[in-house]
C-alpha cells in the first residue's frame, strides 16, 4: 500500500537538512503511511507527537496497522514539581538512551523532546556487564550498585533495587522487564535467572545482562560536581538552608531532585550533549507536525511561568529554564540537522517534495435504536463502498455484539485478528477489535470504521 506515494517522496535521496511535506493526513492515515514507510526502510523514523495524549493515540494506531513503536516516555510530572518520576519510567528512558534503536519508529512528545537529558558520554559509559562464570565479590558489587544509584532492600520489587542473601544477589536493573537473581558458587557466578517479583520464583535462565544506572544522574559520584555547580549557579544562596542540597551530600535522592539534574554534570558537557537529538542515529528521519513550533513555544511559556512562580525562595533556589529545557528555536535548529518530514491534516501547496495523500475523514455512521432498521446507515455505506471495509470494535465483547446486531442486514461478518490478516485475506468486509480512536478512508482503496 502507498507504493506510488512513497516513491513520489524519493526518500532514498533524502539528505540531512532537506524537508518533505505530507498533507491531507486525516483520521489514522498518518499512522498507516508511516508504518509503510518505516517497514520498507532500514532507518529510524522519529515521530514528534504534539503531546502525551497524541503519543498514546499514535502508539495504538501504529500497533493496529502492524508496527510496534519504541516510546521514549515523559517523566509525567510537571516542571519544577517536588516529585520524582516513577522508577519504571526512569528505567525505560535509560534503556532507550543506552541502546537507541537504529530502525523502526521512535515516538516522543514535543515537550519530552524539549527536556534536557543526561549527557551522552555519561549514559553510554555508565554501565557494566554481568555474565555466568564471572568472578564477583559481593561487597565490591554492592558498592558499585550503590554508586550507580541502586537501593539496598530486604526484598526486590521495583526497578533500582537490589538485595543480598548469603551467596545470592537479586537486582532489578534498569531496562529489564523482570529482576534477576545471581547465584554464586564461592566467588564465581554459577547461574543468572529472571524471577517474578511477586512470587520470588525464577522464570528464565540467561547467560549475561547489563546493569544500567538507576538514576538519570550520578547521585553518589556527582556530589562534588553538584556542590561546585550549585555554588556557581546560586552564589547568594545559603546551601545549609536547602534540604535538597543537604540530602544530595548525604547521597539521598529527594523527590524533585531531577530538576537539579544539570548540576550533576560539567556545564560544557550539558551544553554539548544533553539534547535527545544527540542520541539519535546520524541518518534517522524526523517527522513533525506542522504545528510543532507552536507546541514547543506553548510548552516553553508554561515552563517559564512555573519558574517565575517558584524562583523567589532564595533559600531553595531552582535551576533556570534554559538549563533544564531547550528553547524552541534551538530545538528546531537541532531537528533541521536531520532529514525532516512535516505532516499536516491540511493540504500543502503543490511543489517539489510535497505529497497530499488521497485520504478523507471516515464517515460517522449513526445508529438509531428507535428506528425499524437502526443500522441502515451502516448497511447503506457498505453496500455503496467500492473498496474493502474493516469495522473495528472497542473489545471482543463489543465485536460479538455488533456482529449479532448487523447479522440481519449484512449477513455473517467474518472476524479477523489483525489489519494484516484483513489485507492478506482480501475480504470485502470484516470485523476486528482494537483500541482504535480514529478510522480512515482512502478514496477507492480502503475504509477503516472505528466504533468511536
Amino acid at each position: 500500500m502507498f507504493q506510488q506515494e512513497i516513491s513520489q517522496l524519493n526518500l532514498q535521496q533524502f539528505k540531512a537538512g532537506e524537508k518533505r511535506w505530507i498533507g491531507c493526513l486525516l483520521g489514522s492515515s498518518a499512522a498507516l503511511l508511516f508504518k509503510e514507510i518505516a517497514s520498507q526502510s532500514t532507518k529510524l523514523y522519529v515521530i514528534v507527537a504534539r503531546n502525551n495524549q497524541h503519543v498514546a493515540q499514535l502508539e495504538s494506531e501504529l500497533e493496529f496497522y502492524g508496527i510496534k513503536p519504541t516510546i521514549f516516555p515523559d517523566w509525567e510530572i510537571l516542571p519544577y514539581d517536588r516529585l520524582s518520576p516513577h522508577q519504571d519510567i526512569v528505567s525505560e528512558r535509560l534503556a532507550i538512551l543506552s541502546n537507541m534503536p537504529k530502525q523502526g519508529i521512535l515516538l516522543v512528545s514535543a515537550s519530552t523532546l524539549a527536556q534536557r537529558v543526561a549527557p551522552y558520554s555519561w549514559v553510554v559509559g555508565e554501565h557494566f556487564d554481568i555474565r555466568i562464570g564471572q568472578k564477583l565479590d559481593l561487597e565490591t558489587q554492592k558498592k558499585q550498585l550503590v554508586q550507580a544509584g541502586y537501593r539496598l532492600v530486604d526484598t526486590v520489587y521495583d526497578h533500582g533495587e537490589f538485595a543480598v542473601r548469603g551467596s545470592i544477589m537479586d537486582i532489578f536493573a534498569s531496562g529489564q522487564a523482570q529482576p534477576i537473581r545471581i547465584d554464586l558458587f564461592d566467588d564465581e557466578i554459577e547461574s543468572l535467572k529472571f524471577f517474578d517479583a511477586e512470587t520470588q520464583r525464577t522464570t528464565e535462565a540467561l547467560k549475561n545482562f547489563t546493569v544500567l544506572p538507576a538514576k538519570e544522574f550520578p547521585l553518589k559520584e556527582g556530589r562534588s560536581t553538584f556542590r561546585d555547580r550549585y555554588a556557581e549557579s546560586f552564589p547568594t544562596a545559603n546551601p545549609k538552608k536547602n534540604p535538597i542540597y543537604q540530602d544530595v551530600l548525604e547521597g539521598i535522592a529527594t523527590p524533585g531532585l531531577e530538576f537539579y539534574l544539570p548540576l550533576f554534570f560539567d556545564k560544557k558537557l550539558m551544553e554539548a550533549q544533553s539534547l535527545l537529538t544527540t542520541y539519535l542515529p546520524q541518518h534517522c528521519v524526523v517527522i513533525t507536525n506542522i504545528e510543532v513550533e507552536d507546541d514547543l513555544t506553548g510548552f516553553w511559556q508554561d515552563v517559564v511561568r512555573r519558574y517565575e512562580d517558584r524562583r523567589h525562595n532564595i533559600d531553595q533556589p531552582i535551576v533556570a529554564p534554559e538549563e533544564l529545557f531547550v528553547q524552541p528555536n534551538q530545538l528546531l535548529q537541532a531537528l533541521n540537522q536531520f532529514p525532516r518530514i512535516i505532516a499536516s491534516a491540511e493540504p500543502f501547496e503543490s511543489k517539489a517534495g510535497v505529497l497530499n495523500l488521497a485520504a478523507e475523514l471516515p464517515p460517522k455512521l449513526a445508529v438509531d435504536a428507535k428506528k425499524e432498521q437502526p443500522f441502515a446507515a451502516v448497511k447503506h455505506y457498505i453496500d455503496q463502498a467500492q473498496h474493502p471495509v474493516l469495522l473495528v470494535a472497542e473489545s471482543a465483547g463489543r465485536r460479538e455484539t455488533l456482529k449479532d446486531a448487523l447479522r440481519a442486514v449484512l449477513g455473517e461478518i467474518p472476524n479477523v485478528d489483525s489489519f494484516a490478516q484483513f489485507q492478506q485475506n482480501q475480504l470485502k468486509i470484516a470485523i476486528t477489535n482494537a483500541p482504535l480512536d480514529r478510522g480512515l478512508l482512502l478514496s477507492k482503496q480502503l475504509s477503516v470504521i472505528s466504533e468511536n
